[in-house]
């Protein structure tokens, strides 16, 4: 496997148009009713592993490309300034961005963990069970407290943090039935790993909608999965009580988001989420299961896609091997073979000749077998 600037020109190419594929699917559904959500997981996650592994692979075909990629290699190799070329000032300047947004990644990672501490330790503290008195739900500790904004998940620890809401205990059970699918689906790793990919990848513009919808598909599976057991009717209730505990968090301003520096460390909803979420809600079939050949299909196109390699081509640099008429006579051999072919020979190299009696060979020592 090697990495090289058309294996990350190609991965570039592949990636916006997967995430094209992935944003119409997500945002047009009447269109794509058959792909459903394990179908946009394996989406998801062939364009992670492409981000992940811009390489090409050693069975790939080369395919030269001319027209594109010759102009492409010349530019990259033109001095921008005495000693470095374009290719490496914009390697330089994407590395650098890397290790900034890596840095200030890990820097509010500590702090939010910081944070998520303090608040444990001055809210008040209960579990999942002795909230909605439900034995049958799966236990997590809960702290409430008022400095919370929104019902989260935040940070590496298994617990959820919930608003000092006076909310009814049908409302705080469709609350946490919420909160535990996203522990149990360890979507907050999955949100880290996004995020890693788009500190390495951060001047791709089409990475950020891509961020944007793993995180509306977790959103997603975690309302489908919540309310499977449930019939329509239980279902229009639960999405009742999203709507009635948005308005309770944010009763003035209802179109309220969050979009700090620290929201891709906890699972969170805003207004436009809640709303894409109701409506896929109105999809039960969405997480069922696509049939068997679309998923081929999907996975037949990522390992079609990894048999290409992009090259350029290049004629030889033919004016760095001619040489003078006073070379050929100095240092050229005509060889006369005893088939009748011929050969020529300067300075330990031999080529056919098919004219020997050519203007430009003329005077050159001729060397009988």
């Amino acid at each position: 496997m090697t990495v090289s600037l058309f294996s990350i020109l190609l991965t570039c190419f592949e990636s916006c148009v997967l995430i094209l594929v992935l944003d119409l699917v997500l945002k047009r559904r009447k269109q794509f009713r058959l792909i459903h959500a394990d179908a946009v997981l394996l989406l998801m996650v062939m364009i992670g592993l492409r981000l992940g592994f811009p390489v090409t692979l050693f069975y790939a075909l080369p395919v030269q490309l001319p027209a594109v990629l010759n102009p492409v290699t010349n530019f990259m190799r033109q001095e921008f300034l005495p000693g470095f070329s374009v290719i490496q000032l914009l390697l330089g300047f994407w590395i650098t961005g890397a290790g900034i947004r890596g840095f200030t990644h890990l820097r509010n990672h500590l702090y939010v963990e910081k944070t998520a501490s303090r608040i444990r330790q001055c809210a008040k503290k209960t579990s999942v069970r002795e909230l909605v008195g439900n034995s049958t739900m799966p236990d997590y500790p809960v702290y409430i407290s008022a400095s919370i904004q929104s019902p989260r998940i935040m940070g590496k620890d298994k617990s959820i943090l919930l608003p000092d809401l006076h909310c009814s205990r049908h409302q705080t059970e469709c609350i946490l039935l919420h909160e535990i699918r996203h522990l149990e689906n360890h979507d907050y790793l999955k949100k880290q790993l996004v995020e890693w990919i788009l500190n390495v990848w951060w001047w791709l513009p089409p990475v950020y909608l891509l961020r944007r919808h793993i995180s509306l598909y977790a959103e997603v599976m975690a309302d489908g999965e919540a309310v499977w057991n449930r019939n329509e009717a239980g279902q229009l209730e639960y999405a009742l009580s999203l709507v009635e505990v948005q308005k309770l968090l944010h009763p003035d301003s209802p179109k309220q988001s969050d979009n700090s520096a620290f929201s891709s460390f906890y699972i969170s909803d805003d207004a436009e989420v809640l709303a894409w979420r109701i409506e896929r809600l109105s999809e039960r079939d969405f997480i069922a299961g696509t049939s068997g050949f679309c998923l081929v299909s999907l996975a037949v196109l990522a390992f079609l896609s990894s048999f290409v390699a992009l090259e350029p081509a290049f004629l030889p640099p033919a004016a760095d091997y001619r040489y003078s008429q006073s070379d050929l006579l100095d240092s050229g051999l005509l060889i006369s073979h005893k088939d009748g072919s011929w050969s020529f020979c300067i300075d330990g190299e031999y080529m056919e000749i098919r004219n020997p009696a050519s203007e430009f060979l003329v005077g050159v020592p001729v060397i009988y077998e």
